[in-house]
């Protein structure tokens, strides 16, 4: 009397959700992100949640090299106060002025630990952070450093054996790149590209958006038309799964 009618399971488009990497430091710190430090954070940010050390040379555009900054600034302090709380951190500048004006005293006093946390180090004083551990680096200005870019070398060889190697480990080094200089230690890390190095003068690549995205795809529904007056047939289990549910 009745035909059966056979109907096939629709299976659900995948969804594909853009992850912001950045909001949730851009909520603590208050303020809008700029462009490309926006996209400096996202970056560690994305190692970060792919439980990886974070290592990145930032190459960044002279116009916009005081913003990032500031807002580097910003996110290391977040790390050691928000994210590991009690971690201690090194900040390497041009001069303690240099230091002193973008991370003041009442940056550092909301610290959990504000005595030993902050290690500031100028860059001709690469020996203040020898014999010490740390989780957190932020190297600025990578391309100033006096002699011609050796006192980097100097900074480098002290701060690579304090940093810790641990999935929560931190290391920036910042800095303007010029591709005609041959002489500055930066230049030369940068074109060994030892680390990941990301370049602010370039537009953002594809597969950066892509890795950031996630796919989400909805649990499947399995739609069964019965003949009226039968009973539902039970769900078919593979014996595996028929030998764990008896």
């Amino acid at each position: 009397m009745f035909a059966r009618r056979q109907f096939t399971p629709l299976r659900p488009r995948p969804v594909s959700i853009q992850r912001d990497y950045a909001a949730q430091f851009e909520r603590w710190v208050g303020y809008r992100l700029h462009p490309h430090a926006r996209r400096v954070v996202a970056f560690i940010e994305r190692q970060r949640a792919r439980r990886q050390p974070q290592r990145v040379i930032v190459c960044n555009d002279p116009a916009s090299s005081d913003i990032l900054r500031a807002t580097l600034a910003d996110y290391i302090r977040w790390r050691a106060a928000v994210v590991q709380p009690g971690d201690s951190f090194c900040v390497v500048g041009r001069s303690r002025t240099d230091i002193s004006r973008i991370l003041p005293k009442r940056k550092l006093s909301v610290l959990p630990d504000p005595r030993w946390q902050p290690i500031l180090v100028s860059s001709r004083t690469p020996d203040h952070c020898r014999g010490l551990n740390f989780r957190l680096a932020l190297i600025l200005d990578g391309d100033c450093f006096p002699h011609r870019g050796r006192a980097l070398e100097q900074h480098w060889r002290a701060i690579l054996p304090a940093i810790d190697l641990g999935p929560q480990s931190l290391l920036i080094l910042c800095g303007s790149y010029r591709s005609r200089t041959r002489v500055n230690y930066f230049f030369r890390l940068v074109r060994q590209s030892r680390l990941p190095v990301l370049d602010l003068g370039s537009p953002p690549e594809e597969s950066a958006g892509q890795s950031a995205s996630a796919t989400v795809t909805q649990p499947l529904t399995v739609m069964m038309f019965l003949h009226p007056g039968r009973l539902p047939v039970p769900p078919q289990f593979s014996p595996l799964r028929q030998a764990f549910l008896s």
